[in-house]
């Protein structure tokens, strides 16, 4: 018994659903709904049922989230294993350089970065340094032009002062 309450103290820092955490959780799922059946047969009040009632559903939902994370992480072992297989693997290409696969040009790491190509099936493609810095640049400079076209468009005279003042200076 002392090896289970060490096991489970162990898997809340262990990502994921452990096998002890979700033996743990339906314990303790069971004791609730125990007590609530007691408490529903000792009062006969439909408070005591209707939290019978969402225990179980809550119950319900913990067990299949538990089921889709191992469905998910049994996918994305047998992917990484077909992608191994397939290319060898992603041999210089670090996990913090990929961009999103929407192409939004964010740059996060040196060296060339992969933009997602179909979940994970190894068709990604690389993306060189310098086109994410010149979408990074136009993306700066459209957000210059609408800081200039919304202090023009203002009425105080300030605000106009203050941003050709901002212009000279070089301060944005």
């Amino acid at each position: 018994m002392a090896e289970f309450f060490t096991q489970l103290f162990n898997s809340i820092f262990t990502p994921g659903p452990t096998p002890t955490l979700v033996v743990a959780t339906n314990a303790s799922f069971a004791a609730l709904q125990v007590l609530l059946l007691t408490l529903v047969l000792a009062t006969w009040n439909i408070h005591f049922m209707i939290l019978s009632v969402l225990t179980a559903g809550l119950w319900w939902a913990v067990n299949w989230f538990v089921r889709e994370l191992e469905v998910a992480k049994a996918q994305q072992t047998e992917a990484k294993e077909r992608s191994g297989d397939v290319g060898g693997g992603s041999k210089g290409l670090s996990s913090r350089s990929a961009v999103a696969a929407d192409d939004s040009g964010t740059e996060t790491e040196d060296g060339p970065s992969v933009v997602g190509g179909g979940g994970g099936k190894g068709t990604g493609m690389v993306v060189d340094e310098a086109r994410m810095r010149e979408n990074m640049r136009l993306r700066v400079q459209s957000d210059e032009k609408l800081r200039r076209a919304s202090l023009s468009g203002t009425d105080s005279e300030w605000d106009k002062i203050d941003a050709e003042d901002d212009e000279t200076t070089g301060n944005l």
